[in-house]
């Protein structure tokens, strides 16, 4: 549950993939195992949100959401980045990449969002210098929307947008990437709705940790 080790320093590409992750599930972890794959990230770390900059009401524990991303990571070659959560200031999508970018000079930063978020982008603090440090990869249903994307966003971010992977091999940044991986329809929401009224959520989070929130009772 540390921060990534000096020896990263050597690698080439970082993904970073951020949260509430309350509760972590496979929405969230499939979708991130085929950008792995298919962009060749050295590394993806997980960062759960400590302070939210939002009216966003997080129920579990920061300890609680750091063991359920270690029962929900066993299986994965993810890493869990806990800077947000061991400071007292609010989480911020730029700081928290700017932080990792000064930690390991030698990486190209992936920011990992999904589509909704990409609706929001425009709304988040630094925005246009978070491109300036990254590139963002986007996880999206082969048959979303895209006119909605451009229709919500300014033209300053809408002329970022391509479907191009090769752009990824340029080493520039600045680049938002639209993937067509896998999507699931579950959501963090209707786990703890369905924990709380004793229903199955077998399938929704791997088997280690469907038990654990069973029994925990956190929801």
């Amino acid at each position: 549950m540390e921060k990534l080790n000096s020896q990263l320093t050597k690698l080439r590409k970082i993904g970073v993939f951020g949260g509430a992750f309350d509760p972590i599930h496979l929405g969230h972890l499939l979708p991130v195992k085929e950008l792995q794959d298919k962009y060749r990230l050295d590394h993806v770390v997980f960062v759960p949100t400590g302070i939210p900059n939002s009216t966003k009401n997080i129920i579990a524990t920061s300890e609680q959401r750091l063991q359920m991303l270690t029962m929900a990571l066993e299986d994965y070659d993810f890493k869990i980045d806990t800077r947000e959560i061991t400071t007292d200031k609010t989480s911020y999508t730029f700081d928290t990449i700017t932080s990792i970018k000064n930690d390991y000079k030698n990486t190209e930063i992936y920011l990992i969002i999904g589509f909704d978020t990409l609706l929001s982008l425009s709304k988040w603090r630094k925005y246009m210098e978070l491109l300036d440090v990254c590139n963002i990869l986007v996880t999206r249903r082969e048959n979303m929307e895209l006119d909605k994307a451009f229709d919500l966003l300014p033209a300053q971010l809408s002329n970022k947008i391509t479907d191009d992977y090769s752009v990824s091999k340029a080493k520039s940044y600045g680049n938002i990437i639209l993937e067509n991986t896998k999507q699931y329809d579950i959501a963090s929401s209707d786990i703890r709705l369905r924990l709380k009224e004793g229903r199955d959520i077998s399938g929704l989070v791997n088997k280690g940790l469907e038990q654990w929130l069973v029994t925990s009772k956190i929801y």
